[in-house]
């Protein structure tokens, strides 16, 4: 059975980069569809296929998914090297995880994905601010806990693939951390 990814494009989308990240890194197989922004005609008959009608969705057999995060949970059925293999750092993991998936609104607010620029913000408000200290402090505790060189052990987890969009809005944005 084939498994296709449908996202859009991964400098703008970091919805979409999570799952592609995480598939490519581990080695799995699929089919990437790409919806390009602003095509309305491709966007309508992707909206009538079902589910939410955003990015990104997976298509793995019978099975169609959508949202990063319940993609990731699907993948981690089939595939053990998903998350970390130790129970503290996978709980840790899947916490901070949802909680990037669901957090962290003033930057997404004040700091657009787009990976292509190199953008000077004239001042950090407060609740960016908050964002940032918060986000560092997750690195922080990760690389600690669990001895790094990736965020929760030595190999690369979904932990890592939902805070890769974040350190691309650090680089863009310079954001001191």
């Amino acid at each position: 059975c084939m498994t296709v990814l449908t996202i859009a494009n991964k400098n703008y989308s970091s919805w979409s980069l999570r799952p592609w990240l995480l598939m490519t890194e581990l080695g799995l197989t699929f089919e990437e569809k790409l919806l390009p922004f602003g095509d309305t005609a491709l966007w309508r008959e992707y909206r009538a296929q079902g589910g939410s009608g955003k990015v990104p969705a997976l298509q793995d057999g019978d099975l169609q998914l959508w949202d990063s995060l319940a993609i990731t949970e699907h993948l981690a059925d089939q595939h053990p090297d998903v998350w970390p293999t130790l129970p503290a750092a996978r709980a840790w993991a899947r916490s901070v995880s949802a909680e990037m998936h669901s957090g962290f609104p003033a930057l997404r607010a004040y700091c657009s994905m787009n990976i292509s620029v190199k953008v000077q913000l004239e001042s950090v408000p407060d609740d960016l601010a908050r964002d940032i200290e918060r986000i560092a402090a997750i690195w922080l505790e990760g690389l600690n806990r669990f001895g790094g060189p990736f965020l929760a052990g030595d190999r690369l987890s979904a932990v890592d693939a939902f805070f890769a969009p974040v350190v691309f809005r650090f680089e863009t944005y310079t954001l001191e951390r």
